[in-house]
């Protein structure tokens, strides 16, 4: 399973679901200009009391709905 690391709590829907922005760099082939681009991803939480701001870490995991694909596995 895939962790990402780092992703900063954007939205706190409810009890069970929060909203996670990833960050990805990468350099563009042909011009060679490193871009910056972000993700939005619903991340199933049980576990941890979170609020927006926080650094977390998740992981892709089984589907819980139709958009949370996604668990949250530690706080940072």
């Amino acid at each position: 399973m895939s962790q990402i690391s780092g992703t900063v709590v954007v939205i706190q829907k409810d009890t069970k679901t929060v909203g996670v922005e990833v960050f990805y760099h990468w350099t563009h082939p042909k011009y060679k200009k490193i871009i910056e681009r972000k993700k939005k991803i619903w991340a199933h939480n049980e576990n941890f009391p979170l609020r927006v701001g926080e650094k977390v870490v998740i992981k892709s995991d089984r589907p819980h709905s139709k958009t949370k694909k996604f668990l949250v596995w530690k706080k940072l």
